[in-house]
């Protein structure tokens, strides 16, 4: 048993082997570009986008700068963070939001009693894309292949009778996202159970950490 595992692990790891190398070069020319680019400017700015009712352009601090810097060596040279007026612009643009099943099914929002009220679980799954365009309308994209996953929960409670509770869930033990009568917009997913800011960030920190230094010798040599 312990053999066919070991035999299973090593299958997967080449099968991913392809993937990570693609990106491995990928990311050394996508980075080796945005070196050249923004060789002789000096100030820059670092921002998320986050998608749905948050939509919006966050301004990242201090600790999103020293992880910004220790995947981006060239920013640490004679460049300086500022959000007024810029010289080029690095946004983390969080792409393709979907509710998904960790099963392999549809994704769906589940609904169930707890004796109080309804919870309702999601779990979604994003990507980040990179953008870096300059004052001078220089622009490059990079979209990352790894993949974020976040599970929320939320928990309602209703003003009507146990009873009533019991029934109405009884009647509603999970809905789903898909299908040609329902929207695939998140639209209809409660605003409580949509990833918030704070989500996004901590992903993003996740990614950013996964990157440090893990390209230096190779963009350098």
């Amino acid at each position: 048993m312990k053999n066919i595992r070991l035999l299973l692990i090593f299958i997967s790891m080449l099968n991913l082997s392809p993937l990570l190398a693609q990106d491995d070069s990928a990311f050394a020319k996508v980075y080796r570009t945005i070196r050249e680019m923004t060789d002789s400017l000096k100030t820059y700015s670092f921002y998320l986008i986050t998608p749905y009712q948050l939509s919006r352009q966050i301004k990242l601090g201090n600790t999103y700068q020293r992880k910004l810097l220790s995947v981006f060596h060239f920013l640490k040279a004679g460049k300086e963070p500022s959000h007024e007026n810029p010289d080029f612009y690095i946004g983390i643009i969080v792409d393709n939001p979907r509710l998904f099943d960790p099963s392999g099914g549809p994704g769906m929002v589940t609904r169930s009693s707890n004796g109080d009220g309804f919870v309702e679980t999601a779990n979604f799954t994003f990507s980040f894309t990179l953008r870096v365009h300059s004052r001078k309308r220089e622009f490059i994209r990079y979209k990352f292949i790894h993949f974020a996953e976040v599970r929320k929960t939320w928990h309602e409670r209703p003003q009507y009778s146990f009873n009533d509770l019991q029934k109405n869930s009884l009647s509603r033990n999970g809905y789903s996202l898909a299908g040609p009568t329902q929207t695939t917009s998140l639209t209809s997913v409660h605003r409580e159970l949509l990833p918030t800011i704070e989500d996004y960030k901590y992903e993003l920190s996740k990614l950013l950490d996964r990157y440090k230094n893990r390209y230096v010798d190779r963009v350098y040599n």
